[in-house]
């Protein structure tokens, strides 16, 4: 993780280092979080020489946003 932007209360970004591989590791990653909670909105883009990923909620779910980005956070520069 590189850097963790909180854009609303309903969406946070979260700027990763990383090649084609940290890409393809997210992307499956995502792809299991979302059977498990449906209510993620989960959108990676390849940017630069990292990855932008744009994390989405309900307004009902931000408080499960809020500690997404409390423990990602930690992590940031």
């Amino acid at each position: 993780m590189h850097h963790t932007e909180r854009r609303e209360p309903t969406w946070l970004r979260l700027r990763l280092s990383g090649g084609d591989d940290i890409g393809a590791a997210t992307r499956d990653l995502l792809t299991r979080e979302s059977r498990c909670c449906s209510f993620f909105d989960f959108d990676l883009q390849q940017s630069g020489d990292g990855w932008d990923l744009d994390v989405r909620v309900p307004t009902e779910q931000a408080l499960v946003l809020d500690g997404l980005a409390e423990r990602t956070s930690r992590f940031g520069s």
